[in-house]
Formats: structure tokens, sequence, C-alpha cells
């Protein structure tokens, strides 16, 4: 059985012709509940039966709050955006399976004697950030375009959790120049952009920077767990720096197009998980 809720709410508010707020808040709820029997006859259930069941539940939601501007005057035109987003994950999930079944036909735990498993996990995780853009442009010819952004993510420690990142372009529209004027040239543009990026994507783990411990390796009465992975404390956003330059041309009335471009980027602090030997803590 899967249950599935989804919904989106927003609210535009015009402050000013050029000047307008946005919020938003979208939600995700899933449900999924499943179920298996082995019967007494043949298979791994044999001769005594049993049962299991597994429920999963993942709620998110993102809510976002803009401030944007877009306003001409003269031959000058500023657009821009000051933003505040968050995004929240949450997964649990609990399992169950008990076994010598009393009658036949029920299929539900108490009629399962015995109890085999019992285990749950729970998974959170949040990312928020802080962020700005502007976009200049004078005569639809010269170009400039800046954005700034401020990201914390749950899965790096407190004191490396935020980071700041940013980039910087421009570009030069030469077909709109008087002494370029040709009729045969629609498009010649010449840009070129620089910045800093972040990654926070390890391999699905949400506490990489914590020591993992799974727990359940018991004894009898007494509780156990084993190390998983060793974690850091140091552990931090990758970056990337790329460098981006091309011309974009379109000739004949759109009949030929293209690009020229030259690309680089430069990755710093690259996050990937490392095998360790068992004598350091690795499994």
């Amino acid at each position: 059985n899967r249950d599935f809720i989804s919904a989106r709410a927003y609210v535009d508010v015009n402050i000013l012709p050029w000047l307008t707020f946005n919020a938003s808040f979208s939600p995700d709820i899933q449900s999924i509940r499943e179920e298996g029997y082995d019967n007494t006859e043949v298979g791994d259930g044999a001769p005594s039966g049993r049962y299991n069941q597994t429920w999963y539940r993942q709620v998110n939601y993102t809510t976002n709050q803009l401030l944007r501007t877009n306003n001409t005057f003269g031959k000058h035109n500023l657009e821009g955006v000051l933003g505040h987003e968050y995004y929240s994950y949450k997964y649990d999930e609990i399992y169950g399976m008990r076994n010598t079944q009393g009658f036949q036909g029920l299929y539900v735990f108490s009629n399962f004697t015995n109890i085999s498993s019992l285990t749950s996990g729970l998974t959170e995780s949040s990312v928020e950030s802080y962020f700005g853009r502007a976009n200049y442009n004078y005569n639809s010819t010269y170009y400039l375009s800046a954005t700034l952004r401020r990201d914390g993510n749950a899965k790096f420690p407190e004191h490396l959790r935020w980071a700041n990142f940013w980039s910087l372009g421009a570009a030069w529209r030469l077909d709109q120049e008087k002494f370029f004027a040709n009729p045969n040239i629609d498009l010649l543009k010449v840009r070129v952009s620089y910045g800093k990026m972040g990654n926070s994507d390890l391999d699905g783990n949400y506490y990489p920077y914590q020591p993992g411990y799974s727990i359940g390796y018991n004894n009898a009465s007494a509780s156990g767990a084993i190390l998983t992975s060793l974690g850091s404390n140091d552990l931090t956003w990758e970056t990337q720096k790329p460098f981006d330059a091309g011309v974009d041309f379109a000739l004949f009335k759109g009949r030929l197009a293209g690009t020229f471009e030259y690309y680089y980027r430069n990755s710093d602090g690259l996050l990937f998980s490392v095998p360790q030997p068992y004598h350091n803590g690795g499994t």
C-alpha cells in the first residue's frame, strides 16, 4: 500500500510596480506499507510459518521567500532577486517479523507467537540558503550579472556548516553596436563568467561528519553496536570554480548559428567515501 500527499501553496504581493514579494510552501508526504507471508508447507517459513510488515514514511518540504525587482529607466534595465530557502527531509521506517503461526488465513502479528526481528530507523537532514542575484544591461548591448549565496547544510559540523558562493558574468553584443551594423549578422555576443560553487553530496550519507554505529548487535539481553564509519570533524563543502568564455553567433536570418566556447573548472576538497582498514575502524 502506498499513500502520497503533495501540495503547493504560494502568495504573490505587488508592493510597487517594479517590486514584488513571493512566498511558497511545498510539502510532500509519502507512506508505504509492505507485508510478506511465508507459509507452513514449503519455503523458508516451513514448518511454522512466518509473517512480516515494513512501514516507511517520508516527509519533506521546501519553503521560499523571494523579493524581486525589475525596473527599466531610459536605456538601463536592472533585474534582481533577494531570497531565502529552507529544505527539510525526514525518513523513518520500522520492520517486524514474527513466526509460529496459530491459525490459517489470518495475516496479523497477533496470529504469530514468536518475535523473529524488530528494527527501526530514522534519517533527518536540512539545507538552508540565503541568496541574491542582480542582472543589468545597458541598451541590450552591455550585460553584467552577479550572484551571492550563503548555504548551510546539516551534513557538516556546526563550525563548517555554512559557506559562501558567488559568480560574476559579463557579455557584449557587438551586433547592437552602430559601428558593427551588418544585415547578415543577427547575433554576435562575447561573454565570460567565473564563480565559486558548492557541493554537499556524499553517496546518500546524511551524517558523514559523525562516527557511525550500527546498533542491534546484541548478546542475549546485553545491548551491542559496531562502528561502521569513522566520521571527520573537519568535513566541509566541496568547492568548484568554473571559468567560461565564449562567442555566440547567428547569421543570415538564423540559417547559421553556433557557439565557440572555452570552459575550465577547478575542484577542491572532493567529497567521496574512502575505504579504511579494519585496524582504523573501517568495515
